[in-house]
């Protein structure tokens, strides 16, 4: 009893404050409704990824088309990013500063749009300039969705709701991957890009709908609606380590992240001798298994948290860890049962460490600013993996061979995300309580 007692004594307000904080939404919706509107950016999210996808899948079909390299044919795969991370951040500025849903509704549409325009290209620039479309409008959905659905629901199970939002990344790898392997056998490669535009318009329309909310601060007996200042929004990310280190992290997995899937089937098909329509149906349902990878990098990160609050630091190692050990095992085989078993294992874990990404610039970060501090993710993901990382595999592939550019690449990616996300968590702890110092918040709909 005594024991009780003093346990009760010990409990600030500021710690019954945190926990409360952790088991209730900054923006809270009926249970109904907060599950429909997620759904509905899940099955966005979905559609994002089978258009990014889907390249892996007709890229042996453009390279005959073109009369491509490997390294103009990664160069294809990978060139979406550079509008992603250089339109990232501005259309982020909009989000925090004007509208989550309209945004996410404009991104939504161009990227149909343009999804659509990559199947009419006509020539290696006109192929470029429809992929660059492509991630001018996939630049900024994602700040938008992962502010939306960190504010609707509680902090507690955060990395494990992400968790669950990103089981649409494997899942719309291997539906990307199959269906355009399947179509283009069928119909040929220009196909595919015409039907998966049609889904993207009706889920825009959809979101102008979505509950949207503002940011306001409570200060004394007073609530004060606070928006972004672009000098706040620096000064906080370049005195935040922890942040910093985290897009490091998050870059060099985008290494592997970005790689591997889009040279998967090429690699099976020249490895094992299968053609287009088997390579890309293997390398399809092994991607579906990876959905596995989202809900346990997200509750491991969750896990963790409840002991040490650099508990995402700590469940990026071990992804990153896992993942490499079954990246070499499976590049490093030669039987193709064994392969498929290794290379089903590494998906697993490579896509279990994007929920615990989105968790950590969530939890670092402000509500009204959430959308801006995430946009960096995107920025520092393929400025530094996404964009070069295709190229530079299949410029070792052209002087080697696939297989040792592959594996070079998981052995590269791990290393340098390991170093990061260790580096992160020296400051977690301090740059957590920094932002508990900036106060309180209450978000309201509008």
């Amino acid at each position: 009893m005594k024991g009780n007692l003093t346990s009760q004594e010990e409990s600030t307000p500021a710690d019954i404050s945190a926990i409360q904080d952790a088991v209730r939404p900054e923006f809270e919706l009926p249970f109904w409704k907060a599950n429909f509107w997620f759904s509905v950016l899940w099955v966005t999210m979905f559609l994002d990824i089978m258009d990014r996808s889907i390249m892996a899948g007709v890229l042996p079909a453009i390279k005959k088309a073109f009369f491509l390299s490997d390294a103009q044919a990664g160069f294809v795969g990978s060139i979406m990013g550079l509008t992603i991370a250089l339109l990232s951040f501005p259309v982020a500025v909009l989000v925090d500063k004007w509208s989550r849903k309209k945004m996410i509704a404009i991104m939504v549409t161009f990227w149909s749009l343009a999804t659509y325009a990559t199947g009419i290209a006509r020539g290696y620039g006109t192929l470029l300039l429809a992929r660059l479309g492509v991630g001018s409008g996939e630049g900024g959905y994602n700040s938008a969705a992962n502010s939306l659905i960190s504010s609707w629901y509680p902090k507690r199970i955060r990395g494990m709701i992400f968790g669950i939002y990103n089981v649409s990344v494997p899942l719309g790898a291997a539906a990307g991957i199959m269906f355009s392997g399947y179509v283009t056998h069928k119909y040929g490669w220009q196909a595919v890009f015409g039907i998966l535009a049609i889904p993207g318009l009706i889920i825009a329309v959809l979101t102008l709908f979505m509950p949207d909310y503002k940011a306001k601060k409570i200060d004394a007996s007073e609530m004060v609606v606070v928006k972004p200042r672009m000098a706040e929004f620096f000064q906080y990310v370049l005195h935040t380590p922890s942040l910093i280190f985290v897009y490091l992290g998050s870059a060099f997995c985008m290494i592997a992240n970005t790689s591997i899937p889009l040279w998967g089937p090429t690699y099976f098909g020249r490895a094992f001798h299968l053609d287009l329509r088997q390579a890309t149906q293997v390398v399809g349902l092994i991607s579906l298994l990876a959905f596995m990878g989202g809900p346990i990098g997200g509750f491991l990160g969750d896990y963790l948290s409840k002991f040490s609050p650099k508990g995402r630091a700590l469940a990026l190692c071990v992804s990153m860890l896992f993942f490499c050990l079954f990246a070499v095992l499976a590049f490093r085989s030669t039987l193709y049962g064994n392969t498929v078993i290794f290379y089903a294992l590494m998906f697993i874990f490579l896509n279990s460490y994007r929920c615990n990404i989105d968790a950590s610039s969530q939890d670092l970060a402000p509500p009204y600013f959430r959308a801006m501090v995430y946009s960096l993710v995107p920025l520092f993901n393929h400025i530094l993996g996404g964009v070069p990382a295709p190229v530079l595999t299949g410029v070792i592939s052209d002087k080697s061979n696939l297989q040792y550019a592959l594996l070079l690449t998981a052995l590269i990616s791990t290393a340098l995300s390991l170093i990061s996300f260790l580096c992160a968590s020296k400051y977690w702890k301090r740059d957590v309580e920094k932002l508990n110092r900036i106060g309180k918040f209450k978000l309201q709909e509008v």
